[in-house]
């Protein structure tokens, strides 16, 4: 549960706006998230700076045949599969690359996107650049809070 609260916010949040600057090739500055540009260009001096973020993937599965499915449980097992399947091809070579350039990430399949953890100005640059990206966005560093301190926090706001 609480990793789907997560990728659904993650989600929202990539939905951000874009500008462009001069720094980058216009196509490619419009797969960067504003909020990573603006991180990337408050320290623009190559001084080795390494930011978390989210590659987005093009590739999405095609789900639409679960609706033509009886149960829930062939529903469940269509998507799951498609989902894995889609984001196992789709990422297969973007991974590639990142183990070449000695990148810590970690794959996400139900949203076809990968959490890469540091990543310099011109890494994000060169793979926003990749025909099969959609766009790189900053890792957004949600906090889940327990249920406890969500309590907490209600009680004390009333």
């Amino acid at each position: 549960m609480r990793l789907t609260t997560h990728l659904i916010m993650i989600a929202a949040l990539a939905m951000t706006t874009n500008t462009v600057s001069a720094a980058v090739q216009p196509d490619v500055e419009s797969k960067i998230g504003s909020q990573l540009r603006q991180q990337i260009g408050s320290t623009r001096t190559e001084d080795g700076r390494n930011w978390p973020v989210m590659i987005w993937l093009k590739d999405a599965a095609d789900l639409s045949q679960a609706a033509t499915m009886d149960s829930r449980e062939q529903k469940g097992r269509f998507v799951h599969e498609a989902l894995v399947a889609t984001a196992t091809r789709s990422q297969r070579s973007i991974i590639a690359r990142l183990k070449e350039m000695g990148l810590r990430h970690q794959p996400y399949w139900i949203v076809n996107m990968i959490a890469v953890f540091e990543v310099t100005a011109a890494q994000i640059e060169e793979l926003a650049a990749r025909e099969d990206v959609l766009r790189v966005v900053a890792d957004p560093r949600v906090r889940i809070m327990e249920r406890s301190d969500a309590l907490r926090l209600r009680h004390d706001s009333s």
